[in-house]
């Protein structure tokens, strides 16, 4: 009998979020090899002015953080996801509406007359403004993109299996742009979107996220997990 060796998860988000994760993975399935390795990194910016609006717009977390360091008055919001709902709670503003994604807030949006902010980063999928005239935008951070580090290279170009969970898709093909070796690789992916970006990269398995959201991803992530331990006891003999 061979003797197994756990597969590895690689974190490639921005590290605070990355390390958030990391901490529920390690409740879900205990004490797994973990690596974080972001290729992404958040640089809040200064805006010179902060348009008047009736309402604001976050589509993440950090455009709230990006937001609150811009000190930005606090007001009424719309929000894309619970994780950036909780984060402008805990700022001060009141919460109008959250959705899962920016397509079903772009629905809502349509029938606002309102002034409104969309409080953003420099790269997002989705351009709220566009069609909309009732619609600003203030740019408060910026993502540049990290090499992998030696340890992830490693892994990636080793012979154990791989898991990625993939949040956005400009994670995803910053990652799909670096990625080398041959190694069994399983990935989450939490949108179509993010799926699309990651592009032609070879891999043994992947899911979709039932919901675009930390939890589902969690469950799809362990799930992968499972199966590429699996394939590690196959693969030895166990």
């Amino acid at each position: 009998m061979g003797k197994t060796s756990s597969p590895v998860i690689l974190l490639t988000r921005p590290r605070e979020a990355a390390e958030r994760f990391a901490a529920a993975l390690a409740r879900r399935l205990g004490n797994v090899p973990i690596i974080l390795s972001p290729v992404l990194e958040i640089e809040y910016l200064s805006p010179e002015a902060i348009p008047q609006a009736s309402a604001l717009v976050f589509t993440s977390s950090h455009g709230v953080e990006g937001y609150r360091r811009a000190h930005g008055p606090v007001g009424r919001a719309y929000c894309v996801g619970e994780r950036t709902a909780e984060t402008a709670l805990k700022t001060g503003h009141q919460i109008i509406n959250v959705t899962p994604d920016a397509a079903r807030l772009e629905t809502v949006l349509s029938g606002v007359g309102e002034r409104l902010l969309h409080v953003r980063g420099r790269h997002v999928a989705a351009q709220l403004a566009d069609g909309h005239d009732n619609i600003d935008e203030l740019i408060v951070y910026d993502q540049h993109t990290t090499p992998l580090t030696d340890e992830a290279r490693s892994v990636l170009e080793g012979e154990r299996s791989v898991v990625l969970p993939l949040f956005s898709p400009r994670s995803a093909s910053e990652l799909a742009r670096q990625i080398s070796g041959n190694t069994p690789r399983f990935a989450a992916f939490m949108s179509p979107a993010v799926r699309d970006a990651f592009g032609p990269v070879p891999l043994r398995e992947s899911i979709l996220a039932q919901t675009p959201d930390a939890e589902a991803m969690l469950e799809s992530t362990a799930a992968l997990y499972d199966a590429a331990s699996a394939l590690e006891r196959r693969s030895r003999g166990a």
